[in-house]
């Protein structure tokens, strides 16, 4: 079983207690559905006036490179969506509208650069038709490439220019033509090659839960395309490579798979699913021949929902997947922990387990069939002993999912991942914050986990995608955060609202919110909370000093301001909430560049 192997002896941060309800509550998901993600027939949603984004508590690192209203940038897996060039510029993508609604006609790639500093947030798509779902890299001719599944078309889309960061972009929905003529979507691409400007690609054929058809006896069938000669042509295009066809699956979801960066010719992926392998495919000829490794191997083979029973909840994966390529070619593989059940034949329902906690990590020097090590589980913030969490969004993954990996110049490995907050909430559900663990042996031992997300307590931060390479002094990573947990597009169906699209380097050391801060501002507390008719903000400072303390609403719209000067020890300072509108609120308080946060319930 894939979690009941040997526990990385150096995982600082034990299992926690997870509240009993939530251990055991399991969630049933259609088979083969994606709840509409490119459904377009949906009843126009308004936008959520309360959830906004905000800029309040931005790390001096961060930058708000851009904005979307379609706020599902991965069904699992995040692809790669940030690219440093050789010459340090930085290409970012994402799924850009500003709908308001999952129709999304205005839905395509957004698109910036940073040249030193990030231009203007996108205003449109870079493509003339509706796409989603871009990975972006740049060949070592210069040639700056995105690729997307372009749904006019039901097809895969290229857009390129001869150059990052400037020019005029050209479309290409031609060379990489479906097998089928019902779709072929959710690409991922790498650049690889001994000279840096071959393109390969990752996709896989529409289900026919979303209106797609089997082929060649696979619902969802994984398709790979290859070009050596820098994207003008394409010597394989859309082939199930061997071992991975009808023979040993029948199913492969959308997004359950991830791209390693290349190392000249040696090139590799991870695939799998939630009742499928764990499968390491990987190249050392730039793709012309593959070797198969199954990491886990689920213990349903062809696994069927109509006739196969699943009723030991065994341990799988959660389909949300990233790999890395070390200097010598050896794959690292990293993954969210899952638990599986199937308990009723032909009811086209399976189910899985939201709260199963852990980030599972394997290299090829382990061996095949040698259990994963579990690398991070969920931090208890407050030391409790448990893991107070309320409820959580769907994401269909595990609370510690969506991995990203990147190599340092010294060897060091860096992995982020979105991990459910112990003790943030809005009320109803927990926060996502983005943390980051690090090695520096090569995978034998990590860092603890470190939010570095710490900026802005109650925001959603999740899909988090590292640059693949790091210089060692600060990791590149590009984020998606707002208010509100979980997501309009999929899963919780929320109200739609606007996303930020998050820049941050993070420091190698991972101090975030330790370097860039001087904790000044100690025991902040604001009771009696919910609050009636006023409220008593309390706090310590260690030096004396000129405290602001602003009120907020959730819109991040002041409300009120209150500045005086302090002296070293305790202070406290009420605050008429009489005519305030019942609801949630943040009060900070700010001393210099220390700035510490509360949430505030008025009744």
């Amino acid at each position: 079983m894939l979690m009941g192997g040997v526990l990385a002896v150096d995982a600082q941060n034990a299992p926690s207690v997870i509240p009993q309800h939530l251990k055991n509550k399991a969630v049933s998901v259609p088979v083969r559905k994606y709840d509409g993600t490119e459904t377009i027939g949906k009843l126009l949603r308004q936008p959520n006036a309360y959830t906004a984004p905000s800029t309040l508590g931005l790390d001096p690192n961060e930058a708000i490179i851009g904005q979307t209203t379609y706020d599902l940038q991965t069904n699992a897996s995040v692809q790669n969506r940030i690219y440093k060039n050789s010459d340090g510029g930085i290409s970012a993508v994402w799924t850009y509208s500003q709908s308001n609604d999952l129709a999304a006609a205005d839905r395509g790639t957004g698109y910036n650069y940073n040249s030193g500093t990030w231009g203007a947030q996108p205003t449109g798509r870079l493509e003339s038709k509706r796409t989603g779902w871009p990975s972006i890299t740049t060949l070592a001719n210069g040639k700056e490439y995105t690729i997307a599944h372009n749904t006019a078309d039901e097809d895969l889309q290229l857009t390129y220019r001869s150059a990052a960061g400037t020019g005029s972009w050209t479309e290409d929905i031609t060379q990489l033509p479906s097998p089928i003529p019902t779709g072929n979507w959710w690409p991922r691409m790498v650049r690889g090659g001994a000279d840096g400007n071959s393109l390969h690609v990752l996709s896989v054929t529409y289900p026919v839960a979303n209106g797609g058809t089997v082929y060649n006896g696979q619902d969802g069938a994984p398709c790979y395309s290859r070009s050596t000669d820098g994207g003008a042509t394409w010597d394989i295009v859309n082939e199930v490579l061997p071992e991975l066809d009808s023979t040993y699956y029948i199913s492969f979801s959308g997004d359950n798979y991830a791209w390693a960066e290349s190392q000249g010719n040696t090139i590799a992926f991870v695939l799998g699913d939630n009742f499928e392998d764990v499968i390491l495919m990987k190249s050392t000829d730039n793709g012309d021949t593959w070797t198969k490794t199954i990491i886990y191997d689920f213990p349903y083979d062809k696994f069927d929902e109509a006739t196969t029973e699943v009723l030991d909840t065994p341990n799988s994966c959660d389909g949300s997947f990233a790999i890395m390529l070390d200097d010598n070619g050896e794959a690292h593989v990293f993954w969210g922990a899952m638990r599986v059940l199937n308990d009723v034949l032909n009811d086209d329902q399976t189910s899985y387990f939201p709260f199963t906690d852990g980030l599972c990590y394997w290299k090829e020097s382990m061996g095949a069939g040698t259990p994963a090590d579990t690398i991070a589980f969920s931090v208890d913030a407050d030391q409790s002993g448990t893991l107070d969490w309320i409820e959580a969004g769907l994401y269909y993954v595990s609370v510690t999912g969506m991995p990203s990996v990147s190599l340092a110049d010294n060897g060091d490995i860096y992995v982020t991942y979105a991990g459910l907050h112990d003790n943030l909430n809005n009320g109803s559900q927990n926060y996502r914050h983005i943390y980051a663990i690090k090695s520096t042996d090569g995978g034998d031992t990590w860092s603890e986990p470190n939010d570095v997300t710490p900026f802005e307590d109650f925001a959603e931060n999740v899909f988090a995608s590292v640059n693949p390479t790091n210089d060692g002094n600060c990791i590149p990573m590009i984020y998606q955060r707002d208010f509100e947990p979980g997501l309009a597009a999929r899963g919780d169906e929320d109200a739609f609202d606007v996303n930020e699209i998050v820049y941050l380097c993070i420091p190698s050391t991972l101090d975030v919110g330790v370097e860039e801060q001087q904790n000044i501002i100690d025991e902040f507390s604001v009771y009696p909370n919910p609050a009636g008719t006023s409220t008593k903000v309390s706090f310590t400072v260690n030096t004396a000093g000129n405290v602001v303390v602003n009120v907020l609403d959730v819109r991040g719209q002041l409300i009120s301001s209150y500045s005086n000067r302090v002296p070293a020890g305790r202070s406290s300072l009420e605050i008429n909430v009489e005519n305030f509108a019942a609801g949630v609120y943040f009060i900070n308080a700010q001393i210099g560049e220390d700035v510490k946060t509360q949430k505030l319930m008025v009744k």
